[in-house]
């Protein structure tokens, strides 16, 4: 512990090469701003807490108080839920209910570890997911939008022009334009 309260946090081996990969991508990403940096900057800052709860949890957690502790194994419990049902209908209350929390008690936390609410963490986490399948010209925006956990199309559009300022169809276009020009012309290509 140090004066201020906080709390060095040792990371090596694996975990410490994954964070290095996840703090590079955001380095990266940073460095080249287009469409959708601020939600990919949003899922890594989210992935990277993530794996340091994760391993404070199973490093340094026997030695605080209980009410911490508690706080983030509910949280750390609720990230992987998320993680793994994100693209099914998922209820905040019915979530906290089977961690045993109330619902109030459950977001306030939640906010307070991740720094967003759950509803705007859960949808986040769908359009990051939506952003990848949208590179591919064959899935229908309605399919996609069903993949990632949207209830309707209408939905997913709204969410997705809010969090990246552009529709799913213009950010699509963008991408593949994009991958377009970086791709090198094969032989036959015309000059």
């Amino acid at each position: 512990r140090h004066a201020h309260g906080f709390q060095a946090l040792h990371v090596e081996g694996r975990e410490f090469a994954q964070l290095e990969t996840l703090c590079q991508e955001a380095a990266l990403e940073y460095e080249n701003v287009r469409a959708g940096t601020a939600m990919i900057l949003q899922a890594l800052t989210c992935a990277i807490l993530t794996l340091l709860c994760r391993h404070w949890i199973q490093t340094q957690a026997g030695s605080l108080d209980g009410g911490a502790n508690s706080n983030a194994l509910i949280i750390m419990r609720a990230l992987e839920y998320i993680q793994t049902h994100y693209n099914e209908p998922i209820n905040i209350d019915t979530l906290a209910k089977s961690l045993f929390v109330s619902s109030d008690h459950f977001r306030k936390n939640f906010k307070r570890i991740t720094g967003m609410s759950p509803v705007k963490y859960i949808n986040n986490l769908r359009i990051r997911h939506a952003m990848d399948l949208l590179k591919n010209p064959n899935l229908r925006i309605s399919s996609i939008a069903a993949q990632t956990g949207f209830g309707d199309t209408n939905n997913f559009t709204r969410c997705f022009t809010r969090i990246n300022h552009l529709t799913p169809s213009a950010f699509r276009k963008q991408v593949l334009d994009r991958d377009h020009e970086e791709s090198p012309r094969g032989l036959d290509a015309p000059d």
